[in-house]
């Protein structure tokens, strides 16, 4: 027992001083007493503690494994395990730094006896590493302390890398290759530069993203992978190289693709054409048309030029760059000799394919000479044109036997040779062409005349004018027509049969010369649905046996029209007055003879011979002429012949017309209509009475005639 007196805490006794040992329990009692000697104990048991606590395992995170690097900024979490002592409970506190044991980033806060922690307020920057440092103390006010390996923020992808298909030093672009296999891949550059590079992966796809082949955990840097996968032709894949970097995060890159080939290309045509370089040698122009490739492309030609004769090469270029027209330079030719160029094209993985040009001739002169006509290839030389028409022209029999024609080009002026119209314009080998408004819009009056320069495949040119062609806008005059002789205002009267007399003015016109006229018939002005157009070439005389389609029963009217057309194309008609068709005869009438207003049956010989007629009509085309006869039989004309009376109704002879035999005469009158269609009627006849038929009986008998005529009488 020590005596503390009525200090309330004792004074600190050393352990030497006691004799302690460590890790013993030891009770300590307390005994206080009053003043009247009544005492009170308390006793505890209490440890003796000489050594610090077991350090623990301090993991960054909260749970599972142990974070070495986030890929984003978040709050810093530790959880801790391991600490112990073995005679006294532990509490903790913790702190973080950019160093080990370092409390720079967050003080040390204690925690109590909690085995895990979070900084809600700790943002974590990109690059920085973290390390949390635990401290233990245990009851003794010993302390030990723990920290963790470290966390690093690494917010970025790893650093994409390049992707070689085929070799190591193959460029990054498209490779072709010969399948069937997909070829050898190589990739660098892949790297993280905060938390490093966990795995990769390699995948092979189609261009549109279909997935042919797929290796897992490959390295960053791989030596040559050669996937054992067979591929179709023609088709794009492309290889894909996916890392992982410690924190996660992802980034890939993808190469230009490959494309297999097995085929070789598709053969072209091959034409070649001497041309002329500046330096004034000859060259030859060789143009590779329709060589294609469409798996791997045609990458470059082959070009040699055969001498035919000896088969021998002249020139020949090699590996040039893939295109369609390649110049020669080619010395010491021949006029006449004959060349083949031979075309092999070579695709992009070697494969190759020939084609060979036509027969070449050397050739150092121009085209020969040919003619450049004005017009469209469908007519001849045009002079004249109407000036809505596009300016047309064609050219002919322009060859070069020995180098053939390379290409045409046309100028158009309004002097031979000019080209203040159209500027020389290239139309290949086409033999014609055609210009219109605006740039071609023709003026009336003027004369326009087209040149060709030919070129042939030596390069030499030739030029060919045409003769001109002049713009004529105004249509010629028309022509007055006349139809049998009537004028223009009348109408004519014709039958189905009637003859046509058709005559009309020549035709005029200041600019172009006439060229044509043209015929046709129609129901009214204008029409030709009668009978189509019928060219008189220059005739202004159409004479016809009878009108056209016109049947024997149709009573119609028909018009005559004619068209005057100019040497540029442009035509006025004309039409004629009406023709009255009339099928019809005029209706018949009564013929009387004498002059009296009954028929007369007899007559003294010495009196004239007279007749009258009377009731012929004619509705359509009228009476236009009485004609009469005198016969011994009715129709007949043996005393007098058809004698026009016009349009008189009565008509007479002398006497003297009768002979001494005449007994008996007979008039016959024709009706003639406007057609030319007539109608005949004769009288009953007269009588002629003579000397000796005035006296005796034989007067007595003939005058008993004339009275009463019977059948049975031969007078």
């Amino acid at each position: 027992w020590t005596t503390t007196g009525i200090d309330l805490q004792t004074s600190q006794l050393e352990k030497t001083e006691l004799s302690l040992m460590g890790g013993e329990q030891y009770t300590v009692t307390l005994e206080v007493s009053n003043s009247a000697r009544f005492t009170t104990t308390v006793s505890c048991l209490t440890a003796i503690h000489t050594t610090p606590p077991v350090a623990g395992l301090v993991k960054d995170g909260l749970s599972g494994d142990d974070l070495d690097f986030v890929s984003q900024s978040q709050a810093i979490s530790a959880s801790w395990l391991g600490f112990s002592d073995p005679g006294s409970a532990l509490v903790y506190q913790w702190c973080i730094g950019q160093e080990k044991n370092k409390e720079d980033f967050m003080s040390c806060r204690a925690v109590g006896s909690a085995r895990q922690a979070t900084c809600s307020t700790c943002k974590m920057l990109h690059g920085v590493m973290y390390y949390v440092t635990i401290t233990a103390t245990n009851r003794a006010g010993l302390i030990t302390s723990a920290f963790s390996d470290g966390i690093l923020l690494d917010a970025s992808p790893p650093t994409t890398g390049t992707i070689h298909e085929g070799t190591m030093l193959a460029p990054s672009s498209i490779l072709y290759t010969l399948g069937p296999r997909a070829p050898n891949l190589f990739w660098t550059g892949f790297s993280d530069q905060e938390s490093g590079i966990a795995s990769c992966s390699l995948a092979i796809s189609s261009i549109n993203g279909s997935l042919q082949w797929f290796k897992d955990n490959v390295a960053a840097v791989d030596s040559p992978l050669a996937p054992n996968i067979s591929l179709p032709s023609g088709e794009r894949f492309v290889s894909t190289v996916s890392c992982r970097n410690r924190a996660n995060a992802s980034s890939s890159s993808t190469s230009a693709g490959f494309i297999l080939d097995r085929t070789p290309p598709v053969a072209g045509r091959v034409e070649g054409l001497w041309t002329k370089t500046s330096s004034g040698l000859y060259a030859l122009r060789v143009n590779c048309d329709g060589f294609s490739d469409p798996e791997s492309t045609v990458a470059s030609f082959d070009i040699l030029l055969v001498h035919n004769r000896t088969g021998r090469v002249k020139v020949s270029l090699n590996n040039t760059a893939a295109g369609s027209s390649f110049t020669v330079p080619v010395s010491n030719l021949t006029d006449g000799d004959i060349y083949t160029v031979v075309g092999l094209a070579r695709n992009r993985v070697g494969l190759t394919s020939v084609a060979s040009s036509p027969n070449i001739i050397f050739d150092s002169t121009p085209p020969s000479r040919g003619a450049v006509l004005d017009g469209p290839m469908t007519s001849s030389d045009t002079d004249f044109a109407d000036g809505a028409a596009e300016l047309e022209a064609h050219w002919e029999t322009i060859a070069d036997p020995e180098s053939g024609i390379h290409a045409f080009y046309w100028a158009v002026g309004t002097s031979p040779g000019g080209t203040q119209v159209l500027r020389y314009t290239p139309v290949g080998r086409n033999t014609s062409s055609s210009c219109g408004p605006p740039q071609c819009s023709l003026v009336d009056g003027l004369t326009y005349f087209t040149t060709v320069r030919a070129e042939n495949g030596a390069g030499k040119v030739a030029w060919f004018t045409s003769d001109g062609m002049t713009v004529d806008n105004t249509s010629p005059s028309t022509s007055v027509i006349t139809l049998n002789n009537k004028t223009q205002d009348e109408i004519v009267y014709a039958n189905s049969n009637t003859s046509l007399d058709i005559k009309w003015q020549n035709g005029s016109d200041p600019d172009s010369p006439i060229t044509d006229y043209s015929v046709c018939f129609g129901s009214s002005v204008g029409l030709c649905d009668v009978q189509q157009w019928q060219s008189t070439g220059l005739s202004t005389v159409l004479k016809l046996p009878r009108i056209p389609n016109i049947t024997s029963t149709a009573v119609s009217n028909v018009f005559v029209n004619v068209k005057v057309s100019n040497a540029a194309g442009l035509f006025s008609v004309a039409t004629s007055s009406r023709i009255h068709i009339d099928n019809t005869s005029p209706e018949k009438g009564q013929v009387i003879d004498g002059h009296g207003m009954s028929d007369t049956d007899c007559q003294d010989a010495s009196l004239p011979l007279a007749a009258q007629w009377s009731g012929f009509v004619d509705k359509e085309s009228y009476i236009v002429e009485y004609q009469w006869a005198l016969g011994s039989q009715p129709y007949s004309d043996n005393i007098q012949v058809w004698t026009s009376a016009g349009l008189n109704v009565s008509a007479e002879v002398p006497s003297t017309y009768l002979s001494d035999e005449t007994e008996v005469v007979f008039v016959t009158v024709r009706s003639v209509n406007g057609a030319g269609l007539s109608k005949e009627v004769p009288s009953d006849g007269v009588y002629i009475l003579r000397g000796r038929e005035h006296s005796g009986e034989a007067f007595s008998k003939v005058a008993n005639l004339c009275v009463s005529y019977p059948d049975s009488i031969d007078p």
